[in-house]
């Protein structure tokens, strides 16, 4: 008998597959980045809201994530200090998923929000910023 997997992602959650969850604080990170994320995918034929959770690594500048299962990483987060480079705080996010999810992480007291999303089915791109926040926020 072969293992059923633990979720069916064959129809796309929404009009377009793309994640209508909104996202919500896992992790803030040094100098006050908050990473928000919400994943969406379908069991059943129901599109179920799944909680990120954070491993806690002992890193203020990074961060791994996972959905399902702490033993499966799914998100790798980095925004690092690049103010003496360019002026700029850099943001690196490599997932490994093919959820659909909303991310965004939103700079200290407030400010454009940097996003990246993926839609249901298909495998996330990696996404780097090395002028995601001016080193002014």
């Amino acid at each position: 008998m072969s293992a059923r997997p633990p979720v069916t992602v064959s129809l796309p959650v929404a009009a377009g597959g793309e994640a209508e969850c909104e996202p919500q604080p896992v992790k803030t990170l040094r100098g006050g980045y908050t990473v928000n994320m919400c994943v969406e995918h379908l069991r059943d034929g129901e599109t179920i809201v799944e909680e990120v959770e954070d491993y806690e690594l002992d890193s203020e500048q990074s961060a791994i994530l996972y959905f399902f299962d702490r033993g499966n990483a799914e998100v790798l987060i980095k925004v690092l200090d690049g103010c003496g480079v360019n002026g700029y705080r850099w943001v690196f996010v490599a997932p490994v998923t093919t959820l659909a999810f909303n991310l965004s992480i939103e700079p200290p007291g407030g400010g454009q929000a940097w996003t990246h999303e993926n839609r249901l089915n298909q495998t996330a791109a990696a996404k780097s910023d090395i002028t995601a926040f001016a080193c002014s926020q």
